[in-house]
């Protein structure tokens, strides 16, 4: 569970790098 966690933040942190 915490490593599908990490993943999330980690695709969160770059849709967010993209978008702004």
């Amino acid at each position: 569970r915490r490593k599908v966690q990490t993943m999330e933040y980690y695709w969160m942190f770059l849709f967010y790098s993209c978008y702004f």
